[in-house]
């Protein structure tokens, strides 16, 4: 946004001098515009602020654009699974059949069967 600033005493057309946006208080360099004299006003752009991001609500749909960038995970042990009823990581124990359809359920949804529904 824009806003103006005073040439101070001393400061000349086309010599440099530090400015703080008061939105920000951040301090930026400037360049005093030809024809400004010393305690005139001039017109600086300072940067627009940042937006403020807030964070989703949980249960809340959240668009996204843009890159999606994946993240390097750990390797998981041989006995680490990803359990296809429920997504959450375990371990296999040792007395499980690692080939058999328990293999790739927690012990959770194990203990759930389609008897239960019906």
């Amino acid at each position: 946004p824009p806003g103006f600033v005073p040439s101070p005493p001393g400061f000349n057309p086309a010599q440099p001098m530090r400015v703080v946006d008061p939105a920000t208080g951040q301090t930026m360099q400037v360049t005093v515009p030809n024809g400004v004299k010393p305690g005139g006003q001039f017109q600086v752009q300072f940067p627009a602020p940042a937006p403020v991001v807030q964070a989703p609500a949980q249960g809340q749909v959240v668009h996204v654009q843009g890159q999606v960038v994946h993240q390097a995970v750990a390797p998981a042990s041989s006995a680490t699974r990803r359990c296809r009823g429920c997504g959450i990581q375990f371990e296999l124990d040792a007395k499980t059949n690692p080939a058999s359809a328990a293999a790739f359920r927690c012990k959770k949804c194990r203990q759930i069967s389609f008897s239960n529904f019906f």
